[in-house]
């Protein structure tokens, strides 16, 4: 009787164990919007349209874990992405974020220092994985700039504008 207790005892940690293991797969879906970068005034329409979310198409990003883990993934054609994720939150970071980089790959002396640094801890979304559902929730907006435009270039190195 005594073995046929301890084998039940056995199985139920076990099943309690396999649990805590498992992975759930989560799909995540990232839009961005962009500014405006023609010349002329642009339309309510025009304006409309460019500011709309469209998919963030093919681009690499970093997932980072409560435990400071980075997960490489980048978005598909249709600007999402699965991935298998322990119970957890995650923050979703473009990677020039992650990376300390400038916005569009530039050297860093053409930016202001304290104004990437807090650019730098911006998330784009948080991922939070329970055992019984996954919650998405935007925090900051993906912005594609103009190339005079991004955040945190130094006036000296803007374009003028034209007369």
């Amino acid at each position: 009787m005594e073995l046929k207790i301890r084998v039940i005892v056995l199985m139920v940690l076990l099943n309690v164990l396999y649990g805590f293991g498992q992975k759930k797969l989560v799909s995540v879906e990232v839009f961005c919007t962009a500014s405006y970068c023609g010349g002329a005034r642009p339309s309510d329409e025009m304006l409309a349209e460019i500011t709309k979310p469209k998919p963030y198409v093919n681009k690499k990003m970093i997932l980072l874990s409560e435990k400071g883990k980075a997960i490489k993934v980048k978005t598909n054609a249709n600007g999402s992405f699965k991935i298998k994720l322990a119970e957890g939150n995650y923050k979703l970071m473009e990677f020039w974020r992650y990376k300390k980089l400038s916005p569009n790959g530039a050297t860093l002396e053409n930016f202001d220092k304290s104004c990437l640094a807090a650019e730098w801890e911006k998330e784009a979304i948080e991922v939070s994985v329970t055992k019984d559902k996954v919650l998405t929730t935007t925090k900051n907006e993906i912005i594609l700039y103009c190339d005079w435009a991004y955040p945190c270039l130094l006036e000296s190195h803007t374009p003028p504008l034209p007369q």
